[in-house]
């Protein structure tokens, strides 16, 4: 699902929407704790609370939405965990974005991940911002602030727009990055056939044109 971004900064408008609540679920306690102060400190008064896990974070959303279904949430996450591949916390992109609608509830993603076609996966889903955890406190602080914003892009921090442009000579369907996505998590041709909901040989024709097209790319 190709979507439209832009980078940080790109004549954006002031930040519309002002959050309630903000959920953070990081995989490091240390920087989760970081980015609740941040939320805290962006809000002025205490609004952030951490979760552990991915399914933690979901069940917390599905619980916050039924009871307080007026709240704007910002949830902030990592795209992995100690029981979660990248695969899933991906897909979990989507199942929050299920619960995002009415414009209520934003998602910023802050990972560790830094592998350019990865990022681009990421981005195809369409969370609200997407920032790199070990770019700067500043970089950090303003994509707080582009969260509440009222623009239908992707917004980007500098190092995640860096490196989706390298990108650009590497031409890879929705699921060619997905399958992409379960190669990284180590997955086989079988196990990956059964997440994708594809034959066994659709699999292998796509990792076989990765290599392809992952070659041409170096070779650019």
């Amino acid at each position: 699902m190709p979507c439209n971004h832009r980078a940080m900064g790109d004549g954006m408008p002031e930040p519309l929407l002002a959050f309630d609540r903000t959920l953070v679920m990081d995989s490091l306690a240390l920087t989760g704790m970081v980015l609740c102060d941040l939320a805290d400190e962006a809000a002025g008064r205490p609004c952030s609370e951490l979760l552990p896990s991915l399914s933690a974070l979901y069940e917390r959303l599905v619980a916050l939405r039924a009871s307080q279904p007026e709240a704007r949430v910002l949830i902030i996450t990592e795209l992995l965990d100690q029981q979660s591949s990248l695969q899933e916390g991906i897909a979990m992109l989507d199942a929050l974005q299920g619960l995002c609608q009415g414009g209520r509830c934003r998602v910023m993603v802050c990972t560790a991940q830094t592998d350019p076609l990865l990022l681009k996966a990421v981005v195809n889903r369409s969370p609200s911002v997407v920032v790199l955890r070990q770019e700067s406190l500043g970089v950090l602080r303003q994509a707080l602030r582009m969260a509440g914003g009222a623009w239908p892009d992707t917004v980007m921090s500098p190092a995640v727009t860096e490196g989706l442009m390298l990108t650009r000579e590497v031409n890879l369907t929705p699921h060619e990055l997905e399958c992409l996505v379960t190669q990284a998590d180590g997955l086989g041709l079988k196990t990956s056939a059964k997440v994708m909901n594809i034959s066994y040989r659709t699999v292998a024709a796509y990792r076989q044109n990765l290599s392809k097209r992952l070659d041409q790319g170096r070779q650019m």
